[in-house]
């Protein structure tokens, strides 16, 4: 039996489930190569720098823990972004197979948006619970919700792309995000009262926060 998929992957960033078949079986080796090939010319995007001490900021508005790391998120957002981009581009990537090994690798677009949509709903959904649960003042500064959500736009569009193309069922939930993304993003740093409430109002109205994470927990359970 052959490494699936899955497992070529997981070989890729150093979790290999079997690397003594791995090491001694030629085709599994031939699609590794093949992949790991692949996965090397994909260029990383340098993410924008966050403000020091934002995560820190963010969780204790909210009374959050910081998140722990997984595995699934071995693989950074940039370097997800840019597979996506590239597989929406071509559709399929299936590498021409040289003789005499007969293995075909393929990657799929829908694969690699589950595989990191999960964590762009989260760091969504964070930002639309700040705004939510932002005290009613005056005037409010939201420049770290404005900065993440400036952050977040552009992937978004790019999910959104791929599950038109993919997974037509999560398409109206990104729609309604990329739009209240976009709304945060061109937002003043300092945000009155009544522009702050009718923000709110338009996130209620959407139910925008329930169905985020209603998604992203359906998409969490898939990947266990």
């Amino acid at each position: 039996m052959h490494l699936t998929e899955d497992e070529l992957i997981l070989a890729y960033y150093g979790e290999a489930p079997e690397p003594d078949h791995l090491a001694g079986c030629a085709e599994c080796t031939a699609a590794y190569a093949r992949l790991a090939n692949l996965l090397d010319r994909i260029t990383e995007t340098e993410p924008p720098r966050a403000p020091a001490g934002l995560a820190t900021r963010v969780n204790e508005r909210l009374g959050l823990p910081l998140p722990q790391p997984r595995w699934r998120r071995v693989a950074i957002p940039a370097t997800i972004a840019a597979m996506l981009l590239v597989a929406f581009q071509l559709g399929r990537l299936t590498p021409v197979v040289q003789e005499p090994v007969a293995v075909s690798f393929t990657i799929s677009p829908a694969r690699i948006l589950e595989a990191g949509l999960p964590d762009h709903l989260e760091r969504s959904r964070i930002v639309l619970a700040q705004l939510a649960n932002a005290p009613s003042v005056p005037e409010l500064d939201i420049s770290i919700e404005r900065q993440l959500a400036e952050d977040l736009v552009e992937s978004n569009r790019l999910y959104l792309q791929t599950a038109v193309r993919e997974r037509p069922g999560m398409e109206a939930v990104l729609e309604d995000l990329d739009r209240v993304l976009l709304e945060v993003a061109h937002t003043p740093d300092t945000v009155r009262s009544a522009d702050l409430e009718a923000l709110r109002r338009r996130i209620e109205a959407l139910e925008l926060l329930f169905r985020v994470k209603v998604l992203e927990s359906e998409l969490r359970l898939r990947q266990e």
